[in-house]
C-alpha cells in the first residue's frame, strides 16, 4: 500500500482507516491524523531521489518506505509521517512476528485493499 505505484489510488485512504482500525487499542493511533497524513502523502511531491536509484530503476519498497518516512516537517523538527509510521511499523511487526500470520495477512490485506472483505 506504501509502495510508489499505489501512491495516487483513491481505495489506500479507506483502506488504511479499515486497517488502522484493527491494530491493537493500546498503540494509540490517532485515525483522523492518519487520514490526513495519508492524503497529504498522496498529494506530496515525492523527490525521483527517494522513488527511483541512481540507474532510474525503482527502489525497493523498504527503502522508500523508509525514506518516506523519515521525511521531516516543515518546521525542521518533527517527522512530516508520524501516525503513518507507527501504522506501517506496527503492521511490519504483527506481520514478521508469525509465519502463520503472515501469510494470512497477505491475503487479508489484498482482499481487504481490493474491498473484497
Amino acid at each position: 500500500m506504501l509502495e510508489s505505484k499505489n501512491k495516487q489510488e483513491p481505495w489506500t485512504v479507506e483502506s488504511v482507516k479499515v486497517l488502522a482500525d484493527k491494530l491493537p487499542s493500546f498503540l494509540n493511533i490517532d485515525i483522523d491524523a492518519l487520514r490526513d497524513q495519508w492524503r497529504l502523502y498522496q498529494l506530496e511531491n515525492i523527490a525521483d531521489g527517494i522513488m527511483k536509484d541512481k540507474s532510474g530503476t525503482i527502489r525497493h519498497i523498504d527503502r522508500y518506505r523508509r525514506d518516506v518516512l523519515a521525511t521531516v516537517a516543515s518546521d525542521g523538527c518533527t517527522l512530516k509521517y508520524d501516525s503513518m509510521g507507527v501504522f506501517v511499523k506496527s503492521h511490519l511487526v504483527i506481520t514478521h512476528g508469525n509465519s502463520d500470520v503472515e501469510i494470512f495477512s497477505e491475503w487479508t490485506f489484498t482482499k481487504l485493499l481490493k474491498g473484497l472483505l
